[in-house]
């Protein structure tokens, strides 16, 4: 069973998956973005999703739960 609810926009949840905030802007290593230290759970266009993301979140585990929460779990 996959610990994620399917996204509300494509339906996808093997897509689906934890990002560093520093990951998901593409900077480079120390260089400042607000999210850096932040984890956010998105659909993953490159791996055929739709882009939608939960929000930032301190940790993983509530970037999680922000996503499951945000796509109706």
């Amino acid at each position: 069973m996959n610990r994620y609810v399917p996204c509300p926009h494509c339906g996808k949840v093997e897509t689906i998956e934890i990002v560093s905030g520093a990951e998901f802007s593409g900077i480079d290593e120390g260089e400042y973005y607000p999210h850096s230290d932040s984890f956010a759970a998105v659909c993953n266009v490159n791996k055929g999703g739709c882009g939608a993301m939960g929000g930032f979140a301190p940790t993983e585990a509530t970037a999680e739960i922000k996503w499951n929460a945000r796509a109706g779990a």
